[in-house]
């Protein structure tokens, strides 16, 4: 079931033999998790969370760092 959304590009998947993704999100809070296995075997879990009740968050902005923070792990 993880494995049916990666939650991020090819671009970003391409290099990796697993990815497995849940996110969830609410007015004021997003997070983002990421159950990645690279091709060399090694399993990983990347995580992330914002929240900011007083304003709407940039969940763009967000991905974009994430996405950066699950290739590091190829």
């Amino acid at each position: 079931i993880l494995a049916i959304n990666p939650g991020v590009t090819p671009a970003v998947t391409g290099d990796l033999a697993f990815v497995g993704y849940k996110g969830g999100s609410e007015p004021g809070g997003v997070n983002l998790t990421w159950l990645v296995r690279n091709r060399a075997g090694q399993w990983h879990v990347v995580t992330g969370s914002w929240n900011n009740p007083a304003a709407t968050v940039e969940e763009a902005r967000f991905l974009g760092l994430m996405s950066r923070a699950v290739q590091l792990v190829r």
